[in-house]
């Protein structure tokens, strides 16, 4: 019975840690660190949303469904290229990735 209080709240402590690390990282930082969202960052940073997600503790949470570079090279034609350097997409652009957002 000790031995399994003793792995229980050692593996209480892991976990915190893990959600301690978690916590104390932006959206932004998060998917700064992963190479499989580059293309995400890049379109939060060409729609202004960056400031938004880049709140660590005393904000809003969100959920993000964060679309991966091969999700946005499956986008048709020139499109993500039109909704990245088009002025005139960048409404579209940031509807698409506040569609991803939930919070």
């Amino acid at each position: 019975m000790k031995i399994w209080a003793f792995f229980f709240i050692l593996g209480l402590v892991s976990a915190q840690r893990e959600l301690t690390y978690y916590y104390s990282q932006s959206i932004v930082d998060i998917a700064t660190s992963d190479d499989d969202f580059t293309t995400l960052v890049t379109a939060l940073q060409v729609a202004g949303l960056v400031s938004a997600l880049e709140c660590v503790r005393h904000c809003r949470y969100y959920t993000v469904f964060a679309p991966t570079n091969h999700a946005f090279a499956a986008l048709p034609g020139e499109t993500l290229e039109r909704l990245t350097t088009d002025p005139d997409y960048l409404p579209h652009l940031r509807d698409l990735l506040l569609y991803h957002l939930d919070g």
